[in-house]
């Protein structure tokens, strides 16, 4: 048995087509009035079936995230579609640490649409270092994540993560890596499929 969660949205109007939960269980069960072995059942079940894991359910989003960063950027006017930063050899030295491409051998050098088409990791870290955690945070906010989407669903739906500055330096302290790892949908970035389904409806009708 698989657990999964799944939102379909029209992306023009943003109304709720379907949405679903997996595992699920009977609500019958509680109709009738559920027995202690059957709940306790339920409870312990390590694919979590009494959480409605679209709104319940938190997630590192990956490299979907990268084009908060390529919005935000091009809004600022620090790139356009066909800057490019220095070739992707497989991987960046940022202070003391070095990060890593998906594709060790590297992209070489590519454009902003380039680097999109690709997921290039080494792109977006150049990115990020430009844009800074401040602005890469405020247009995360502007997408929805860090927040609920209101939608009316009973149990309410949790409000994710979206770190900043201030969420690091209260706990191991803030440097650059965290950065880096934002901007690729990796660190304590943590969101709900409802959340990527809204942020996804944005990019695909031109952020209405």
């Amino acid at each position: 048995q698989e657990s999964a969660a799944a939102v379909v949205m029209d992306v023009q109007t943003g109304d709720i087509v379907a949405i679903c939960s997996s595992p699920s269980f009977d609500p019958n069960k509680f109709v009738r009035g559920i027995s202690s072995a059957d709940y306790r059942g339920l409870m312990q079940h390590e694919l979590r079936p009494l959480a409605d894991k679209t709104v319940q359910g938190l997630y590192p989003p990956g490299s979907t995230l990268k084009m908060i960063a390529a919005v935000a950027a091009l809004e600022a006017g620090l790139t356009d579609p066909l800057s490019t930063f220095e070739a992707c050899a497989g991987s960046l030295r940022v202070g003391d640490t070095v990060f890593h491409c998906f594709n060790r051998d590297g992209h070489g050098e590519l454009n902003l649409l380039e680097a999109i088409e690709a997921s290039c990791n080494i792109y977006f870290n150049h990115l990020a270092q430009i844009l800074g955690i401040e602005a890469w945070h405020g247009y995360g906010a502007l997408f929805g994540f860090g927040s609920p989407t209101q939608i009316d669903l009973d149990p309410s739906e949790l409000s994710g993560i979206l770190p900043d500055r201030q969420y690091h330096k209260e706990r191991e302290g803030w440097v650059t890596g965290h950065l880096m790892n934002l901007v690729i949908g990796q660190g304590y970035m943590l969101v709900t499929p409802l959340q990527m389904a809204r942020y996804v409806a944005a990019l695909g009708n031109g952020g209405a």
